[in-house]
């Protein structure tokens, strides 16, 4: 089965009338999601519930987005909020808030997406 390019297309997967609302805060929600969503123990549906109806739009549009992109039975990069090294050594989170910044490639490449056609 040939998978479907959808984050390369020429008309984006998220409504280009609903990008314009978005403010630079939408904006960095999208990245603060797709970081916080897939990391092991945390519940989507828990992240999913603060966001606002613009934003909860914008991540599901990047979840379905990228679930095409990855084509059938293939999961997310499930995240983690610390890292080790090879040698089983702690690796420190970038900001204590914040944890370790794992992320899953192709929502990334979704949101960035949604950020150069808001730049736009």
């Amino acid at each position: 089965m040939v998978r479907r390019p959808i984050l390369s297309e020429s008309v984006p997967f998220f409504p280009l009338d609903k990008i314009a609302q978005l403010t630079l805060g939408d904006i960095s929600t999208a990245f603060s999601y797709i970081i916080e969503a897939n990391r092991e123990g945390v519940d989507t549906d828990e992240v999913k519930s603060t966001l606002s109806t613009r934003t909860k739009e914008m991540a599901l549009a990047i979840e379905e987005a990228t679930a095409i992109s990855r084509g059938d039975g293939i999961n997310f990069a499930q995240t983690k909020a610390r890292q080790s090294n090879h040698q089983e050594v702690e690796i420190g989170p970038i900001a204590q808030s914040a944890g370790y910044g794992d992320i899953d490639a192709l929502q990334f490449c979704a949101a960035m997406r949604i950020f150069a056609e808001w730049r736009l």
